[in-house]
């Protein structure tokens, strides 16, 4: 079953004739740049939103890399290894952070190149 928030994108999708895919992706978009705002940061920052929950998870993705020279784009493969909640950490795979309301949350995504995953 859907969600509210959904039921709510699928009517105005309806109404206005766009795609529910448009209006999910720029709320992904609002909460990107809601995110970076908030945090300050100039991370690689991206946004998944989950259909059944309504929950839209922000990441701030990393480069597993042996030397870092752009801490905001790049994790040491010892601090990966650190951090990692599943999933493998190796060079040129990418580790994220989800920022949340209630603390912060880390993966690993084991597919280097593919977008950042929901917990």
């Amino acid at each position: 079953m859907a969600n509210l928030l959904y039921q709510q994108i699928e009517m105005l999708s309806r109404e206005k004739h766009i795609e529910p895919e448009v209006v999910v992706s720029a709320i992904e978009d609002a909460m990107v740049v809601a995110a970076r705002k908030y945090y300050k940061t100039e991370e690689d920052l991206r946004a998944k939103f989950n259909q059944e929950t309504g929950q839209v998870d922000v990441f701030s993705v990393h480069i597993v890399v042996e030397q870092v020279t752009d801490s905001n784009k790049e994790v040491s493969l010892t601090d990966a290894k650190k951090k990692k909640s599943r999933g493998g950490s190796r060079l040129g795979n990418y580790s994220c952070q989800a920022h949340r309301s209630a603390g912060t949350h880390r993966c690993a995504d084991r597919q280097a190149g593919n977008s950042a995953k929901s917990p």
